[in-house]
Parts: C-alpha cells; sequence; structure tokens
C-alpha cells in the first residue's frame, strides 16, 4: 500500500521561518518592555528623591532669618541611586535653583525647582 500523493511530512522552510519571525519579534517586544519599566522606575524613584531635596532646600529657607531682598541661588544637587538619601553616596547631579521674593514685610515666595537629565537603558529615548 502506498501513502497519500498529497501527504507531506515534516515542517517546511517556509512555516519554520515565519515562526521564527514570530518568536524573535516576541522576545525583542518583551526586552523593550522591560527595559522601559526599568526606565520609569528609575524615573519615579528619581523624582521622589528630586522631592525630598526640595524640600530640605525649603526648609533650609525656612530657617534663615527674614530679609526683604529677594534672591535667586542655583547650586549642584546629587539625587542618591543607592536608596539611602546621602547626597555624598550617589553619583546622579542635577541643578537646583532657589527663587525667593517677597510678597511683603512679613511673607516670602520660595520657589524650589529641580532639574537633572534622565538617561533610559540601552540608549532608549522615551
Amino acid at each position: 500500500m502506498k501513502g497519500s500523493a498529497g501527504c507531506k511530512k515534516g515542517i517546511t522552510f517556509t512555516e519554520v521561518l515565519v515562526s521564527s519571525v514570530i518568536v524573535v519579534i516576541i522576545v525583542l517586544g518583551a526586552e523593550l518592555n522591560l527595559s522601559m519599566s526599568s526606565f520609569f522606575c528609575h524615573n519615579a524613584k528619581h523624582k521622589t528623591q528630586a522631592m525630598y531635596a526640595a524640600q530640605q532646600l525649603l526648609e533650609q529657607e525656612r530657617r534663615k532669618t527674614f530679609t526683604i531682598t529677594s534672591s535667586v541661588t542655583s547650586a549642584p544637587v546629587t539625587l542618591d541611586t543607592h536608596g539611602n538619601y546621602d547626597s555624598s553616596a550617589g553619583y546622579f547631579c542635577g541643578t537646583s535653583t532657589t527663587i525667593v521674593k517677597n510678597i511683603d514685610a512679613f511673607r516670602n515666595h520660595v520657589t524650589v525647582q529641580i532639574s537633572w537629565l534622565e538617561h533610559a537603558p540601552g540608549g532608549i529615548r522615551p
């Protein structure tokens, strides 16, 4: 008995190629998703650290004696990437700008801005 003439055994090269391309696309998509998740996690961590540093600068201004003069100061600030909020231990640098404006003889308006350049892993920029 002979097998049917239309029956083929095995997998063709085209099927293997298409399935390989699909697997590569899925793996690359998963890797991109993981790296971007890592980027956003680090970005959120740095924002939290920047808010903590800004709070410290606001408290420094609050402890100063009240003066009638307005001022603008700019200074480097280090965001700690190791999690202990010690500016000497971190390496992620940014710039802080503190602006003090007089409202009246008894009140000042203090604005603190901290900026930094965030780098995504693998050189990907969102």
